[in-house]
């Protein structure tokens, strides 16, 4: 019924509009709402009334409703919102606070779901990551933060992805937001971070070179949010493990050992494994000129304790972890 009174010429504005609320809100009430509103053909109006909005007020609610039918969970296939995306694209451009909190919200949402799967997807969002770049440095965090989301979906993909947005200057963004006032931002960015550095070695090294890694090693040591010192120390760790003899050697990843250590005593199993993962692979990097500097540095972290308190870990994996790096490292037979 909504969609048909989208469709006719005879209705007026102020019905249409009504049409479109109504709409948005069957859609967010589930998936099979929204799925029952996008097989009644609604999607289509929708977007011509975006296109062709006869008012302001009238392409809001279009562009609400159209966020809605994207971001509801579980997601819609893909091709029933492809011809949204480019809309949403497009609309990027516009200086409108409430389309752009909209728009944003539904590119993070469909970002989410076909970044590693669906390479039309991938092609679209690539053509507006300068715009998406700017967005960030919007006023208000209601489209920065969808924004940076975004963009952090887009480096979840394959190392030629994430290097198309590197070579945009995300990392500079990066660098600023790990300084931010808002929690959700910096939390955001450390997360972002941690999947850049489990990527290549270019892309480590990019972040080493940024000067990254100490902000990170800084929040890690005295932020008290433990949820984002947490993200920090897995982006740190996967610089680690990822990164090649020189980088582990460099001035900047040298300073991840002292929060590896702090970490050990973590309550998270995740972190702590790979805490003790990167701090073997440092031990490793020691190996082989008959003084391990590593060794230690390691013991006068209180890493080398915290690790003598873990050999009754509760987690196995952890417990094994810790003990073959006992015996490897420090000659102790247990």
């Amino acid at each position: 019924m909504f969609a048909n009174i989208l469709r006719s010429r005879a209705r007026s504005a102020d019905l249409k509009e009504q049409a479109i609320w109504a709409l948005g809100n069957v859609s967010g009430d589930s998936a099979e709402a929204r799925d029952s509103v996008l097989i009644s053909d609604a999607l289509n109006p929708l977007i011509a009334l975006v296109d062709f909005g006869v008012n302001s007020s009238m392409s809001r609610a279009a562009v609400r409703t159209l966020s809605i039918l994207c971001c509801v969970k579980p997601p819609p296939p893909f091709e029933q919102v492809q011809p949204v995306l480019n809309i949403f694209c497009r609309l990027t451009y516009l200086d409108d606070e409430e389309i752009l909190t909209a728009v944003c919200k539904a590119l993070a949402c469909i970002s989410a779901f076909t970044m590693d799967r669906i390479m039309d997807s991938v092609l679209i969002f690539m053509n507006v990551l300068p715009r998406l770049l700017q967005l960030l440095e919007y006023p208000s965090n209601k489209v920065c933060i969808p924004a940076l989301r975004t963009l952090g979906n887009l480096v979840t993909g394959d190392n030629t992805q994430t290097q198309r947005v590197l070579d945009e200057g995300f990392l500079s963004y990066l660098h600023n937001f790990l300084e931010h006032s808002n929690r959700i931002i910096r939390k955001e960015t450390c997360w972002i971070i941690s999947n850049i550095t489990a990527g290549n070695r270019h892309q480590i090294q990019a972040v080493i070179d940024c000067k990254i890694i100490d902000r990170l090693v800084d929040i890690a040591e005295t932020l008290d949010d433990l949820e984002i010192k947490k993200e920090a120390v897995w982006a740190m760790s996967n610089a680690v493990l990822g990164g090649s003899r020189k980088q582990i050697q460099s001035r900047e990843l040298d300073k991840c050992i002292a929060p590896f250590c702090v970490f050990l005593d973590n309550p998270d199993p995740k972190t702590v494994m790979m805490c003790l993962k990167a701090l073997e692979k440092f031990l490793k990097v020691g190996e082989g000129h008959g003084y391990n500097s590593y060794v230690e540095k390691i013991e006068d972290l209180d890493g080398w304790r915290n690790m003598m308190n873990m050999r009754t870990h509760d987690n196995t994996e952890i417990n094994t972890k810790t003990v073959n790096i006992l015996r490897t490292y420090w000659d102790l037979n247990m």
